[in-house]
């Protein structure tokens, strides 16, 4: 019998979570293949990006509903470093019910939007909005569903632009996995130059899971109910996902909030007792204060 997590499949099938198991231990497959399905494009896509992105003061925003939008929220910080063109995350939830607070009517613009399934009504009117409100749009579908209404749109009109996720991402677990972390791979990997570090990190996932599956079940197994967790710049987009995760998996037994390792210190702190565990998302690229000083 085979194990996901090192749990039994049987154990996993009846508490309901084989699927989300097996997705979660498939993820460093779905970059490597999301990475080669970005290379196969690159050519197309880099040549049909120009045109959008070369007219003057062109913007990117980066839209989707839930997880969705959190890739864009996980990808701006980065992407705004890379490029010399400004890159913004509004959820298609925020898009749709009032567009006049995020689009300009003459200012180019390329939609990336981000869908599991492509067929949510919020999906599919942010693209009606913006084609609507902006005078030079295009539209980049990063979609995991082959028959979704995104993906077959992009087939009918020249300004959009279908990049389909590998089939195995179209994620059959109530909560996304494979299919958050692989549209982001393949944004990074579309608009910055980071082929080999995708792969690297691939490889130290591949060979860290395991290896780290011990503590993760020890945490698991503590007797919190809140969780929090913490992250600077791109890493907020992180945390921001990781505690809807939680919420999700443990449906709402536990409850999962998110911040600034700084913006924590301002309030929110108050939300810890003893059965909250914090989780700090560390980078050596952020000036953040070392664990002990958000508690001063």
């Amino acid at each position: 019998m085979s194990s996901y997590l090192a749990i039994d499949e049987t154990l996993l099938e009846a508490k309901n979570s084989l699927w989300t198991a097996k997705e979660i231990m498939q993820q460093p497959d779905c970059w490597r293949a999301t990475l080669a399905i970005v290379k196969a494009a690159r050519t197309q896509l880099d040549s049909w990006l120009a045109g959008v992105l070369d007219k003057p003061n062109a913007q990117i925003i980066f839209t989707g509903a839930g997880t969705s939008a959190y890739v864009g929220e996980a990808l701006v910080g980065y992407l705004n470093q890379q490029l010399d063109i400004t890159c913004r995350s509004v959820s298609s939830t925020e898009l749709v019910a009032c567009p006049e607070q995020y689009l300009q009517p003459n200012r180019p613009t390329l939609l990336v939007s981000f869908a599991r399934s492509g067929n949510s009504p919020e999906s599919v009117a942010a693209v009606d909005v913006v084609n609507n409100y902006v005078t030079h749009c295009a539209h980049l579908f990063i979609t995991c569903n082959r028959d979704g209404a995104l993906n077959q749109q992009a087939a009918q009109h020249e300004n959009c632009f279908s990049l389909l996720m590998p089939a195995q991402t179209l994620d059959q677990s109530f909560a996304m996995t494979s299919s958050f972390t692989s549209m982001l791979i393949a944004s990074i990997a579309v608009f910055s130059d980071a082929d080999d570090a995708i792969l690297s990190i691939a490889e130290t996932v591949e060979k860290n899971i395991p290896a780290k599956l011990a503590k993760l079940k020890e945490l698991a197994e503590l007797p919190m109910h809140r969780l929090v967790y913490l992250g600077a710049g791109s890493l907020k987009g992180y945390a921001q996902e990781s505690a809807l995760k939680l919420l999700e998996l443990s449906a709402g037994q536990v409850m999962g909030y998110f911040e600034s390792p700084l913006g924590f210190r301002h309030g929110p702190k108050s939300l810890v007792d003893d059965k909250t565990l914090i989780v700090l998302f560390g980078s050596t690229k952020f000036n953040v204060f070392h664990p002990e000083e958000i508690f001063m």
